[in-house]
């Protein structure tokens, strides 16, 4: 049976309207694929469901494991012996990045950490401080200096700042 015009056009716009529903739709992610590399081959080996299973266990053992030794703290001494380190943080009292830090104590769970342009100190998960900091290497005397002047502006201005930190981290380095 024939179309004529009238039933044509009913029939185009209609094809149309469900193509343009079909492409506002957001597309299904596909499945991303889990690859490994293995280490006799030295190629990119994707894993089967014996494999996938075996990395799941190898890894909920490992946080298992970790989250026992946070519970009970570090005995061990710190791999980090720098009186001035480098951290990656992000905390509302310093901010958030890269910053410069006078270590206070290490402790079995947390370390304190000063934060010498903002006189402000804080208190960092154990692990995370042994994994992550890194030996900062500058002269002492520049970082005293700092503090020393970031101290009398506070006092000048009336800002506020943690007077028992910044005098625990002058103990520290001198």
């Amino acid at each position: 049976m024939a179309l004529n015009a009238a039933q044509k056009a009913w029939e185009t716009r209609r094809a149309r309207a469900a193509a343009a529903a079909i492409a506002s739709q957001p597309a299904k992610a596909a499945r991303p694929k889990v690859e490994r590399v293995s280490p006799l081959a030295g190629q990119v080996v994707q894993l089967n469901a014996a494999h996938r299973a075996h990395e799941t266990r190898r890894a909920l053992e490992a946080a298992r494991q970790e989250l026992e030794a946070r519970r009970n703290g570090v005995t061990s001494p710190s791999p980090v012996e720098a009186e001035l380190v480098h951290l990656y943080i992000d905390d509302s009292k310093i901010g958030c990045g890269y910053r410069p830090f006078v270590v206070v104590e290490i402790g079995p769970k947390a370390v304190r950490l000063f934060n010498a342009p903002t006189l402000q100190e804080i208190s960092v998960d154990r692990f995370v401080f042994d994994k992550r900091a890194t030996p900062y290497r500058t002269v002492k005397s520049r970082v005293i200096n700092l503090i020393t002047k970031a101290i009398s502006c506070c006092d000048r201005l009336g800002i506020d700042y943690d007077a028992r930190a910044a005098k625990a981290a002058l103990a520290v380095l001198q």
